[in-house]
């Protein structure tokens, strides 16, 4: 969108909607409101609209896993300072190898 020369271009808190395209673009003028509609805006909107009717299948939920708290890892209180993790830990954000759960480390068998 150019600025007028004459330089009576609307605040730009009155500008809501416009398109980079300016050939197809369309102004609409009302008193104290100036907008720009897209010709393309009712299809898109029509389409979002649309757009739930047709959704994938969510998958059901998954509970996140959490720490036992009653393990030996668990129980630390402090990181070695020594291992990978707490050598990396303002990168990477990982537990100490030392304290990371029994249960955590085990995988599952069966996905629900």
């Amino acid at each position: 969108m150019h600025k007028p020369r004459n330089g009576l271009a609307p605040p730009a808190a009155e500008i809501h909607d416009f398109t980079l395209d300016e050939e197809d673009a369309k102004v609409f003028l009302r008193p104290g409101e100036v907008s720009m509609v897209s010709p393309l805006s009712h299809y898109i909107q029509s389409e979002h609209q649309h757009a739930g009717l047709f959704s994938m299948p969510q998958d059901p939920v998954r509970k996140k896993r959490k720490r036992c708290g009653v393990c030996g890892p668990c129980m630390r209180t402090e990181n070695c300072g020594t291992c990978n993790s707490c050598i990396n830990r303002k990168v990477a954000h990982q537990i100490c190898k030392l304290r990371k759960c029994e249960e955590l480390k085990k995988r599952r068998v069966t996905w629900q």
